[in-house]
């Protein structure tokens, strides 16, 4: 589902009654599971200096989560709709970032059934997902420091092609850089809009209401397809 900074602090406050506590039980599980490297301090990701974690620790978080069914349900579905009410009796659609911008099978001999993206100035654009091949095999892969959204999906679609030589392996990518203060220092306005890869996902076209939420949905019969 899309990412909400103000949804994460509203369950929070619902199930803990205050985010500090929330974040108590973040840290706690972080423990247990025996992640190392990893602190939060909010329950939404947004950056601070003490809330960090690394890709091995993200793999090990990936893992864990995708023993819960109802997690698994939710980093598996592409689209969900909302119940009707007065102000949107037709629901509100609610679409998967990761799922939007592949169908999970790109990689020959890999299925990637689900995921999450992620995005700060710091950290760049990141995504973990889950995946199997042919023979059931599971897989956790983890990128970052993405210059665009576009970019975290094809190094997704790299690591997992190396497994069954399933997806060629970019070989022209310039390394990225960042100032003192860890923002990336070599992303140009080019790099947040890729109208080839646009094109080649059926010309998605996005119209928005006075709320930010997508109206115009046209994807093709590729949803059809999807989770």
């Amino acid at each position: 589902m899309p990412s909400g900074a103000d949804a994460t602090i509203a369950l929070a406050d619902h199930i803990c009654g205050s985010e500090d506590a929330f974040v108590k039980l973040m840290n706690d599980k972080a423990q247990e599971l025996g992640l190392k490297n990893t602190h939060f301090t909010n329950a939404s990701g947004l950056q601070d200096k003490e809330h960090y974690s690394t890709a091995t620790d993200i793999a090990l978080l990936m893992s864990y989560v995708m023993k819960n069914d109802t997690c698994r349900e939710i980093l598996s579905t592409y689209q969900y709709t909302t119940a009707a009410t007065d102000q949107h009796p037709e629901g509100i659609l609610l679409e998967s970032n990761m799922f939007s911008r592949m169908y999970g099978t790109e990689v020959t001999g890999i299925t990637i059934e689900a995921g999450k993206t992620g995005y700060t100035d710091e950290a760049g654009h990141c995504l973990v997902s889950y995946a199997t091949d042919d023979s059931g095999k599971e897989y956790i892969a983890v990128t970052a420091m993405g210059p665009n959204y576009w970019q975290a999906v094809y190094d997704t679609f790299a690591i997992y092609g190396t497994l069954h030589d399933g997806y060629p392996m970019p070989t022209d990518l310039e390394p990225l850089t960042t100032d003192e203060n860890g923002y990336l220092t070599n992303m140009t306005a080019d790099d947040t809009t890729t109208t080839t890869a646009a094109e080649d996902y059926n010309d998605y076209n996005y119209s928005y209401d006075e709320g930010g939420y997508d109206t115009n949905y046209s994807g093709g019969d590729y949803a059809d397809t999807w989770y």
